[in-house]
């Protein structure tokens, strides 16, 4: 019976394991160390099975046999495939005398802790003469076992190098696809005044696009990637993938970044100041 009831504590008890039957989809919480507070549990998850309990006993009476007996059928369960994560142990020279002390060290609970939460130095100093325990902030998110699978990220795309010796590089999809846009230096002079020649059948599938695209910068010849997402509706940002065609880029100077439209140039025009992009960055 007392084993019994011990093995109900590490489920928490009638109640815990009684709550786990009740919510469908309620993982089963197992603590190999019921009575300590940092001891992290496993997670077991119901599942649906076949299978046979069967009882084994040790014959009595000087017979060295075994004797075995099927008491019931198991339909369903609690598999506890997990790992069973970092156990956090007292250090066995410093065991406390009180376990819970060591929680309210942690992870104070008064209002007035929270002031000196922060300040390990008087945590030692005012605590008891033993080792200061500590709760880990997080264990592991998953307890299962995770195959890495890496990847190349989408966002970059692996070039070969040009030459023997060379080792490869990662550039940006969007850097690529800019090859077929106009790049002006803040120092190029004149601006160009035309797109990049592409084949006719790409042309008839940006023309649409260009068109719309026209019109949104006769009205205001700068315009930021960022503003333009910002201020087209969503309906229109399919539109977005022809601005080469109507529009070039500077990639440096204080409109770095800023598609301007074909043969304008608000070098030229005092007003543009207003248009120029301020970069702020902050060291980390």
């Amino acid at each position: 019976m007392n084993l019994q009831k011990k093995a109900l504590e590490t489920f928490g008890g009638a109640e815990g394991l009684g709550k786990a039957l009740s919510v469908s989809g309620t993982m089963l919480p197992l603590k190999l160390r019921p009575h300590d507070p940092l001891s992290h549990p496993m997670f077991g998850d119901y599942s649906l099975n076949n299978g046979l309990l069967l009882k084994v006993t040790k014959n009595r009476g000087g017979d060295p046999g075994f004797s075995s007996e099927i008491v019931a059928v198991v339909k369903s369960g609690y598999k506890f495939d997990g790992m069973a994560d970092f156990q956090y142990l007292y250090p066995r020279t410093s065991k406390p005398s009180n376990p819970s002390s060591s929680v309210d060290h942690a992870h104070p609970t008064r209002e007035e802790d929270f002031d000196n939460y922060a300040d390990v130095d008087k945590m030692i100093d005012d605590g008891p003469d033993e080792g200061v325990q500590i709760i880990p902030p997080i264990f592991s998110k998953m307890d299962q076992v995770q195959d890495y699978a890496f990847k190349q990220a989408p966002a970059f795309s692996r070039l070969r190098p040009q030459q023997p010796g060379e080792p490869p590089r990662a550039v940006r999809r969007s850097r690529q696809q800019r090859k077929s846009s106009r790049l002006v230096k803040w120092g190029d002079w004149p601006v160009p005044s035309s797109p990049v020649p592409i084949p006719p059948s790409k042309e008839a599938g940006c023309a649409s696009s260009a068109t719309f695209l026209k019109a949104v910068f006769a009205s205001r010849p700068v315009w930021s990637s960022r503003a333009l997402r910002g201020c087209l509706p969503a309906r229109h940002l399919h539109h977005l993938h022809a601005l080469h065609r109507v529009a070039f880029m500077f990639i440096s100077g204080p409109f770095r970044s800023c598609w301007v439209r074909f043969g304008f140039d608000p070098r030229e025009h005092p007003e543009c100041r207003l248009l120029q992009v301020h970069d702020l960055r902050v060291s980390s």
